[in-house]
């Protein structure tokens, strides 16, 4: 899964619908969090065709997964991100043991489409990209300032007009990041994604629970 660097509200947070404004809800995990949070949208469990009960089961995990990091925000770093680690570890067991293999690799394609930017520092995506020196330089600058941008979204807009500006956020960080790409490399993404996911991801009290 993506490693996301830093305690920042990134684009994992678009897939998690937690962005309610307090303290806490500005955090999430280091790493892990992407493959995880997309399951508690309803579009994405409609994708994977699960069942009532296997989409109750993800809905009731990825909201102690989310308690969990929010208690974890409070404590030192050094301790924090070993904790994080293992949170990690928790969500990829989790995951192993409910999605078939079919599933997993559909959500990993999910994953790569909501998260571009962020999956290009991952070396296994970097590999089969073949991503040169330079471009591996220039992707933490394009991160940071993805980052940058989506925070002060979040924490600036107001919540009726939300929804559009996270589309138009995600067009111009996919834009970015096919100028990075060339030509071959940009049909290998577009080989990687699979076929675009057109569900509908929603933020906040908006969010589809499992029950609904």
């Amino acid at each position: 899964m993506c490693k996301i660097s830093g305690w920042t509200l990134v684009l994992a947070i678009l897939a998690l619908g937690a962005a309610t404004g307090s303290a806490a809800d500005k955090m999430v995990p280091e790493e892990g969090a992407v493959e995880v949070m997309l399951l508690r949208q309803a579009s994405v469990r409609e994708e994977l065709k699960l069942s009532h009960d296997e989409a109750t089961k993800i809905h009731n995990f990825t909201r102690e997964q989310w308690e969990k990091a929010k208690a974890l925000s409070k404590l030192p770093e050094a301790e924090r991100d070993k904790k994080f680690i293992e949170l990690t570890k928790e969500n990829d067991q989790f995951i192993d043991k409910t999605l078939t293999k079919a599933q997993r690799k559909r959500l990993k394609e999910i994953e790569l489409q909501v998260a571009g930017l962020l999956c290009l520092s991952r070396p296994d995506v970097a590999s089969e990209l073949k991503l040169t020196a330079e471009q591996k330089k220039r992707v933490p600058d394009m991160q940071k300032e993805g980052r940058q941008e989506m925070e002060e979204l979040l924490y600036t807009s107001k919540p009726e007009t939300r929804q559009q500006k996270l589309a138009e956020l995600r067009k111009t960080s996919r834009d970015r990041m096919l100028k990075l790409l060339s030509e071959d490399q940009g049909k290998t993404w577009a080989k990687m994604q699979g076929k675009p996911f057109t569900g509908e991801l929603l933020i906040g009290s908006k969010e589809k629970t499992a029950a609904n």
